[in-house]
């Protein structure tokens, strides 16, 4: 099979994983970026909370996209906002109770999902899944994804 065609095939399989990471988000009443802000305030976050701008930038997602984000966490009592001890002009977000509780459930939830997705690969392909998929992150982390002055995704 050409590279080409194997590419192909790529795309469709990481199309559909994304599909299913999509409809579980829905089904369970939360958006992906919901859950990516709710991931980095668990692992990256502190006492005194982390500033929106730079949630926005650990996403890589503008203003204008993160503060509804924000709003709708807020309106759930997954986070708060503060004022920072160090300057009143500066905002923080963390996590509530809530949130942290809801972001200890949903990695249970996949932990649960990775041991189904054992248990069906088996063993063997189970390691190799893994040993693949480590090879592809690598991989990924050396690319970059800067747009050249065209407009196109550089290779």
């Amino acid at each position: 099979m050409e590279t080409e065609e194997l590419a192909r095939q790529l795309m469709l399989a990481f199309k559909d994983m994304s599909k299913t990471h999509t409809r579980h988000h829905t089904m369970a009443d939360t958006k992906r970026s919901e859950m990516a802000v709710i991931s980095v305030l668990e692992t990256i976050g502190n006492e005194n909370g982390i500033m929106i701008t730079e949630i926005g930038k650990m996403l890589n997602l503008p203003p204008s996209a993160i503060t509804p984000v924000i709003n709708s966490l807020e309106e759930r009592d997954f986070i708060i906002r503060k004022n920072s001890p160090t300057d009143r002009r500066i905002v923080l977000v963390e996590l509530t109770e809530k949130g942290h509780a809801f972001f200890d459930n949903k990695q249970e939830i996949f932990y649960r999902k990775a041991v189904q997705l054992c248990d069906y690969l088996g063993e063997k392909d189970s390691k190799e899944f893994i040993r693949l998929f480590k090879k592809a992150s690598a991989f990924m982390m050396t690319q970059s994804d800067e747009l050249n002055p065209d407009g196109d995704i550089r290779p």
